[in-house]
């Protein structure tokens, strides 16, 4: 069995209130580093995002994983990582980023050696064998069109 996960908590979540108060989150830029950064995220319009350059953050996260395997029986996990266009606009996080995408490589090799992973939705850099990237949902629009030619572009040079 496999489960999609995202480093974006809703707002509703228990697990929110849990990762504010341990200062898991991005915070606002020029802002108290206790107050998350929200955005939206699919359908949720309210979600904090985990700051996964804070060194508390991805053992917290490889916990709440393993336990999650444990209880349901996962072999595997498929990283949902949005588009950099996911990350909160004036977003802050403990440890500068290059840009918005390198989030997404901190993310992947933060938790590969801890758990399975089976594929994730975008990268810039190639994930470990056997995950695989796949390329991840964009609208059917213009806007679209212009999100999805540097992706596949990335793709290309990542292979």
């Amino acid at each position: 069995m496999v489960f999609t996960i995202q480093p974006f908590i809703s707002t509703e979540s228990f697990n929110f209130a849990e990762a504010v108060d341990k200062r898991l989150l991005v915070s606002e830029r020029f802002s108290d580093r206790r107050i998350p950064a929200v955005t939206r995220f699919k359908t949720q319009q309210s979600v904090g995002v985990l700051d996964l350059t804070n060194n508390r953050t991805v053992p917290w996260l490889i916990e709440k994983l393993k336990t999650v395997m444990a209880k349901y029986k996962v072999n595997a996990f498929y990283v949902e990582m949005g588009t950099a266009y996911d990350m909160p606009h004036y977003y802050q996080c403990e440890k500068p980023l290059i840009n918005p995408d390198q989030y997404k490589s901190i993310f992947i090799n933060s938790i590969q050696n801890a758990v399975s992973l089976f594929g994730v939705s975008d990268a810039i850099e190639r994930p470990r064998s056997p995950s695989f990237v796949a390329l991840p949902r964009f609208e059917s629009s213009w806007d679209g069109l212009r999100r999805v030619i540097p992706t596949i572009l990335t793709y290309g040079i990542i292979g």
